[in-house]
């Protein structure tokens, strides 16, 4: 019988149904496992099971309600499963647990962005920045944002239109680009 950390390997590997596997022996041997809900909930809506995945991750954060990270994967599921204020919710309560939780933060950003909540998707990117200020995801989303909201350039409080970026873009010469 493979134990949790063997299907962690399993799940790493992209061995999915071996993976699936291990958690179910685990959830045999210790049906309340929080851990071993959480990492088949993963493995099932991996594999085309959204339903029975989306049961097990809240199943995980029912057994262990202060995991930032269960949290964060429920959101994502919720999210991918169309159901943005839900995920709102989730990435809520695992930034309510964890305030510096980048990936959560990022998320909730686009999610935020998504349903036209520019200011608020702003306010997560830059605090990511300021926390994490070389993740490029983060940086990425800020332009996604600022884009959104009509600004390109955002720099201590001073914005400028999108039009003044694409003069100085004409502007460039093929050989600056090398260069």
């Amino acid at each position: 019988m493979l134990s949790i950390q063997g299907g962690m390997a399993l799940l790493q590997q992209g061995r999915l149904a071996e993976a699936g596997e291990a958690f179910v022996a685990a959830l045999r041997a210790e049906p309340g496992n929080a851990l071993a809900h959480h990492l088949l909930g993963i493995v099932q809506l991996q594999t085309g099971a959204p339903e029975a995945g989306l049961e097990n991750l809240h199943r995980s954060i029912a057994l262990n309600p202060n995991d930032p990270v269960f949290h964060g994967n429920l959101a994502n599921a919720l999210r991918d499963a169309g159901a943005p204020e839900a995920a709102l919710t989730s990435y809520g309560r695992a930034l309510a647990l964890n305030p510096d939780f980048i990936d959560a933060l990022a998320n909730r950003a686009m999610v935020l962005g998504g349903l036209g909540r520019l200011e608020a998707a702003l306010a997560d990117c830059d605090r990511a920045v300021r926390l994490a200020p070389a993740h490029p995801m983060m940086h990425t989303a800020r332009g996604h944002v600022l884009m959104g909201m009509g600004r390109v350039h955002h720099r201590m409080g001073r914005s400028q239109p999108h039009r003044t970026i694409a003069v100085r873009q004409r502007r460039l010469q093929p050989a600056e680009a090398t260069s």
